[in-house]
């Protein structure tokens, strides 16, 4: 280095300003990155923490609780009954996989109860509107494979809640013994639902066994009418035949009386025990029992439904059909037509609720009084009440979701009919909700943790 460059260099050191260092900046570097070590730390262990519990989350995301209902609370029908969602109906090896599926049948007084597409029976309490998904015994849909097949076949109902919703009435078939040497047992228990207990079991008997598709019960809950069909052949894994049936069990009977129906038959009840078949275009009407049954099901009298097929606009046949409590009228439900009112002792007909000839089924559930407590379809799928005498726009009681068909407690509904606020169902959180939401949390501490990193770093 030459002189001159030394002392041009020496000039400019000496007119340089004094640089002034805090004592506490090293101090102050190490703490920042300590912070900034403990950020990291902090996320890294909330990963190892939600990682870790993911599992046991997921396997207790299906643990379902519902509330018990409120014996002081007033009772009632929900004004609008949600539908169950699909994957809760579940099954694997024979068994339900969710636990909030349960066999404790302790619902307190129903309001309504359906079977879901899946074929999983749900009650919906009357006084707290809890829904209860329920594992029936010997419950014919799930009791063996092949009965699995009739799973979600619309026309079909399989249960019953009585009208005052204390029981619940549906078809049973147990299976004893292993692969074909097993034998199938069948026919209809009764559940006291305030109990839970199985009250009573009426067995049905003929060829193989008897499938029970469609209950329905008397005004009064005294009578049980049952449809079906006898089969030649029931194992766990085929049923064969399918000879159509309709009966009737009367109160404390346990032998069930019943008789070959035409195909796609149903059959109603009133408390005297006399009944009315409905089968395509032909009503079949049967007298009361005298007290000892051997009336039963005798063949006459029959006649068609009068003029009202003839008469018919869209052709569509008779589907279902009630007796009122005094066995003097029939609310016949015309597919495509709407609600007929037959005069049992004249013959004579009247519309009593016309939907047009697009409509869907319109089908009785009970008589009120003077008016008819009906399952519709009218821009959407309800619950409604139509006026016999003095017939008025049908007024919507109960809105339905998807896949509820349900048997309503009609009973509560009281004179007039009406319904009650309920709040809907709270259902356990679906594995996509879980996984959505575990990742949804660690995508959340990265971002903080990313954050407070750069907020912490020291500006270069």
């Amino acid at each position: 280095m030459t002189d001159t460059l030394k002392d041009h260099l020496e000039r400019l050191a000496a007119d340089a300003p004094s640089l002034d260092i805090p004592a506490d900046t090293w101090a102050r570097g190490r703490r920042r990155h300590r912070r900034a070590v403990t950020v990291r730390a902090l996320g890294a262990l909330a990963l190892v923490v939600l990682l870790g519990l993911a599992p046991l989350l997921v396997a207790r995301l299906d643990t379902g609780t519902v509330q018990p209902a409120d014996p002081s609370r007033s009772l009632g029908v929900p004004d609008r009954l949600q539908g169950v969602p699909a994957r809760l109906a579940d099954r694997s090896d024979g068994a339900w996989v969710h636990d909030i599926v349960t066999d404790d049948l302790h619902t307190g007084v129903g309001a309504a109860a359906w079977v879901t597409a899946e074929g999983l029976p749900v009650v919906v309490d009357a006084a707290a509107g809890g829904y209860h998904l329920l594992d029936l015994p010997g419950f014919q849909l799930t009791s063996t494979e092949a009965a699995s097949t009739w799973i979600g076949y619309t026309p079909y109902t399989f249960l019953a809640l009585s009208p005052d919703g204390t029981h619940l009435a549906y078809g049973y078939a147990d299976l004893d013994g292993p692969g074909r040497s097993a034998t199938v047992t069948t026919g209809i228990r009764i559940v006291d639902l305030p109990t839970g207990e199985v009250q009573r079991s009426i067995p049905l008997t003929g060829g193989a066994g008897v499938a029970v598709t469609d209950i329905s019960w008397s005004s009064g809950g005294t009578w049980l009418a049952w449809s079906g069909f006898r089969t030649t052949s029931w194992t766990a894994s085929s049923i064969g035949g399918h000879t159509p049936l309709v009966g009737i069990a009367g109160p404390g009977r346990d032998e069930q009386v019943h008789k070959r129906a035409p195909r796609n038959s149903t059959v109603s009840v009133d408390d005297d025990g006399a009944g009315v078949v409905v089968s395509g275009r032909r009503l079949t009407l049967l007298p009361a029992r005298n007290s000892r049954g051997s009336q039963a099901f005798v063949t006459g009298p029959t006649a068609r439904v009068p003029r009202s097929i003839r008469w018919s606009r869209t052709g569509h046949a008779v589907d279902s059909a009630l007796l009122s409590p005094d066995g003097t009228q029939v609310a016949v439900g015309a597919d495509g037509e709407g609600l007929l009112v037959i005069d049992v002792p004249s013959g004579r007909w009247r519309l009593v609720a016309d939907d047009g000839p697009d409509s869907a089924q319109t089908r009785p559930l009970a008589w009120s009084g003077d008016t008819l407590v009906t399952d519709a379809w009218r821009e959407g799928h309800h619950i409604e009440a139509v006026t016999v005498r003095r017939p008025t726009e049908p007024r919507t009681l109960v809105t339905l979701g998807p896949g509820v068909t349900p048997s309503i407690a009609t009973d509560l509904l009281g004179t007039p009919p009406h319904t009650v606020d309920r709040p809907g169902p709270h259902w356990p959180w679906s594995p996509d909700r879980w996984a959505f939401t575990i990742a949804l949390t660690i995508l959340v501490v990265f971002a903080v943790a990313g954050a407070a990193t750069v907020v912490t770093r020291r500006p270069r």
